[in-house]
């Protein structure tokens, strides 16, 4: 259980977790990660035809990408996770390609951005920031942990993307603040420098999280964290600080929950990512 407010904190009590639904992918709501294509679709050459998936499963293996203009086929590799996230079945869904392709300008550099209900409800806003210049794949997981993003994120160390943004941390909050020993605070900080580990070579680019509710310690349990991705991570983006910054100058970006954005939170967030991407291909 979660712990009561502590001195000075009034009852709004620890994070709202947002129920989970399936990943929103490059702004489509559609699922986990793949479990049959049909071979035609994997063709090479082929027209394409529209064909029904019924995507993923952690641990299976991908197909290979059809070959985009000017690159070589990725082939997207098994997972190394035992367990799926605790997410439902997607319903099947009709695809030209598998969802995990990158999409935008397949010509320029390659940008993954995966995040939590933060990323997911400013999806749209992202792809239409990156989409124009950067081959992009963004992965909305609304309602997981960090620890849970594995399975997706394992599939793209093989396409060697230049930059890797990655949004997490709300979901953890409530549990890191519950444990006393530290435990799963450390947990949560090794599973960040283990992504990072997986794309070497890689810009990787951690964003801090919201941590100013009417709540003291989770906000002091949660800006601990955001220290620790600025110390730690040379091109953090500190989305906290800056919203932070915008409130003060009477700029609302979040709903009422202080933690999810509202429309003009979504466009900067986005705008923020951007400018996060292209910092790193300076």
């Amino acid at each position: 259980m979660s712990p009561d407010p502590a001195d000075g904190g009034s009852d709004a009590g620890p994070a709202p977790r947002r129920r989970r639904a399936p990943a929103r992918l490059a702004g489509a709501a559609v699922g986990v990660v793949a479990v049959a294509v049909v071979a035609t679709l994997l063709a090479a050459g082929s027209s394409q035809p529209s064909t029904t998936i019924a995507g993923p499963v952690p641990g299976s293996t991908g197909p290979t990408a059809p070959p985009t203009s000017g690159q070589s086929p990725v082939t997207y590799p098994t997972s190394t996770s035992t367990t799926a996230p605790d997410v439902a079945e997607p319903p099947p869904v009709t695809l030209a390609e598998p969802w995990w392709a990158y999409k935008g300008n397949l010509d320029g550099p390659r940008v993954l951005v995966v995040g939590d209900s933060i990323t997911d409800q400013a999806s749209e806003e992202v792809t239409k920031e990156l989409h124009p210049d950067f081959a992009t794949q963004v992965i909305g997981l609304s309602g997981f942990e960090l620890a849970e993003a594995e399975p997706y994120l394992a599939r793209y160390p093989p396409t060697r993307p230049d930059v890797v943004l990655i949004e997490f941390g709300t979901n953890d909050g409530n549990e890191i603040l519950a444990d006393p020993s530290g435990a799963r605070r450390d947990r949560w900080k090794a599973t960040l420098l283990g992504y990072r580990d997986l794309f070497r070579g890689a810009c990787f680019v951690p964003v801090t999280m919201p941590a100013s509710r009417d709540y003291p310690a989770w906000n002091d349990s949660q800006q601990e964290l955001n220290d620790w991705l600025l110390a730690t991570f040379p091109d953090t983006l500190d989305w906290n600080g800056f919203e932070l910054r915008e409130r003060a100058a009477g700029n609302r970006l979040l709903t009422d929950d202080l933690i999810h954005p509202d429309a003009a939170g979504e466009a900067a967030l986005a705008t923020l990512y951007r400018r996060g991407v292209e910092r790193c291909l300076r």
